[in-house]
């Protein structure tokens, strides 16, 4: 109406009464529509509550968490071997309490994963998990998934897997831990999985390089012996190596080792005389 009667007194070239009008119904509008909005967002938070409470429901219903399989069950008693900084993939399969095919496949959202040691949870910041739901098979009546889990190079303390320097402990240095899976919160299977974390690949390097540097410095120090002894030397005892020497700035011919070198030595004056002779020159 406000439109209408604005565009005929365009035509007519006149005044149109009571203008404010049209801005007060713009505003009156727009709130309406963020009203509106609003509503609307509620009701999709809701619906999105409801059915994720109804799905909660009937996967909990008929499923067998319990008779879940966490890792893989054709290997069944194989040891459970997580090594820091690898990738390890392991699945996580939910029967069904009456052989039929489940109705609801739960998103992979709400499986979680849990390592513990001690008693204590490890951090998420070194945990890096990846669960992918299994797509449907009319053959399985269950509900699977596929979790990728790595643990990084500073998830467990070296102390706990060397015996020294040289040396790892024995076994292969494993520390115990336990892995749970969560469904909606509830525990599947049977209880927490063991699993032995296992060191890694570069922390096995450096163990050996370590190992392989002492002997070769028991071998240098035996022939050294040896040799002294031979020639009927006496040698003074091994002293640790010098600290490296600290980088040095300026230019390239600034020597890294002993006192600076001095100065060029400037020339001096000419006199008289030879000023003199190299005019007359």
């Amino acid at each position: 109406m406000l439109a209408s009667t604005k565009l005929l007194h365009h035509r007519r070239k006149t005044t149109m009464p009571h203008r404010e009008r049209v801005e007060a119904t713009k505003r009156s509008m727009a709130m309406i529509k963020v009203v509106l909005r609003e509503r609307s967002v509620q009701k999709a938070e809701r619906d999105h509550q409801l059915r994720h409470e109804l799905s909660r429901e009937r996967a909990l219903e008929q499923l067998d968490l319990r008779g879940a399989t966490v890792w893989p069950p054709f290997i069944p008693n194989a040891d459970r071997l997580l090594p820091l900084a690898q990738n390890i993939t392991f699945t996580v399969a939910l029967p069904t309490t009456d052989g039929e095919l489940p109705v609801v496949h739960p998103d992979a959202t709400n499986l979680d994963i849990t390592l513990t040691i001690d008693g204590q949870p490890m951090p998420e910041k070194h945990v890096h998990k990846h669960i992918i739901l299994r797509p449907r098979s009319v053959k399985r009546p269950e509900v699977g998934y596929t979790c990728n889990v790595t643990l990084d190079g500073q998830a467990v303390e070296r102390g706990r897997f060397l015996e020294s320097a040289t040396k790892l402990r024995p076994d292969g240095a494993p520390v115990l831990a336990t892995l749970a899976a969560t469904l909606y919160g509830e525990p599947v299977g049977g209880g927490a999985v063991p699993v032995l974390l296992m060191p890694s690949k570069r922390l096995k390097q450096r163990v050996a390089m370590a190992r392989i540097n002492e002997e070769m410095r028991s071998e240098l120090a035996a022939s050294r012996e040896a040799a002294a002894k031979e020639a009927g030397i006496e040698l003074p005892p091994l002293s640790r190596s010098p600290p490296p020497t600290p980088f040095w700035s300026g230019s390239l011919h600034k020597p890294l080792l002993g006192a600076p070198p001095p100065p060029p030595a400037t020339p001096p004056p000419p006199t008289e005389q030879q000023g003199a002779a190299e005019g007359g020159g």
